[in-house]
């Protein structure tokens, strides 16, 4: 009889135990499945990002080569005041 009381209590510890993990797992899952979500947020702002800074160095690589011609006007403009304000 002592045995059995001895073993009950065992299995009953080991079930307070088990159902203690199960708390925890779920508790584990659950921040997982945050993070998860909060990953993907990142990830589609990093998409938008890249996309963003493509459309940027495009338009920086357009208005260098549009440069020369700017500098072109400037040295008109310097011309064309000095010969009218002469």
């Amino acid at each position: 009889m002592e045995n059995q009381g001895r073993i009950e209590e065992l299995l009953s510890d080991a079930l307070k135990k088990y159902d203690q993990m199960l708390e925890k797992h779920d508790i584990t899952n659950a921040r997982l499945e945050n993070i998860e979500s909060r990953l993907g947020n990142v990830e589609m702002e990093l998409f938008k990002l890249n996309l963003q800074t493509t459309s940027n160095t495009r338009a920086i690589i357009d208005l260098a080569d549009k440069l020369p011609i700017i500098f072109e006007h400037e040295k008109r403009i310097v011309k064309l005041e000095g010969t009218v304000f002469k």
